[in-house]
């Protein structure tokens, strides 16, 4: 019963953007709530704690030392799901659970039709790709930004952080607000 309803609500609640102008307006409002130009989304994982399933060993034991399995979700900055995949292992670390979704598969394969790299600003020359933002538990890679890491780091970096940490704060509003906390 469940997939059913899944599957004739799914395009109603969650929808993948799937032009350049749908994507463009995504990372008009992280320019304008964040201060965060050419974002796409801010994604992130969340346990949801289970029991442990039987003869399952180790794999949904996590880091945080319970049993769950992995919710991983790109948001916009209206707090909106555009992207979810849920059931990893709760051992898999956020990173890799991102690399082996469809939805990093399709934004590196070009079929998502983000906006292509341009300027920050019509003074700038250099063309910027539009990218996610996540937490340290991503890796860094030409699609997706993740913070500085060190203790001392210089004024740039430090307001770097600062707005990155701005944009993925709709991710972790997002998973706050289905969670009740």
């Amino acid at each position: 019963m469940t997939h059913v309803i899944w599957e004739n609500l799914k395009t109603d609640f969650l929808k993948l953007p799937d032009t350049e102008r749908e994507w463009e307006d995504i990372a008009s409002g992280f320019e304008r709530k964040a201060n965060f130009p050419h974002c796409l989304g801010a994604v992130d994982g969340n346990h949801i704690r289970i029991l442990k399933p039987a003869k399952s060993g180790s794999m949904f034991f996590n880091y945080k030392e319970y049993y769950s399995f992995v919710l991983m979700a790109v948001v916009d900055s209206e707090y909106r799901f555009i992207f979810i995949s849920v059931g990893s292992f709760g051992k898999e670390c956020d990173s890799s659970i991102l690399k082996d979704s469809t939805f990093w598969q399709k934004i590196n394969d070009g079929t998502l039709n983000v906006p292509k790299p341009r300027p920050l600003h019509e003074n700038l020359h250099e063309e910027l790709p539009f990218i996610l933002v996540g937490d340290e538990g991503f890796a860094l890679t030409p699609n997706l930004l993740r913070p500085y890491g060190g203790t001392y780091l210089n004024t740039d970096k430090k307001i770097f952080n600062y707005r990155l940490s701005r944009a993925r704060w709709y991710v972790e509003c997002a998973f706050g607000t289905y969670s009740g906390k």
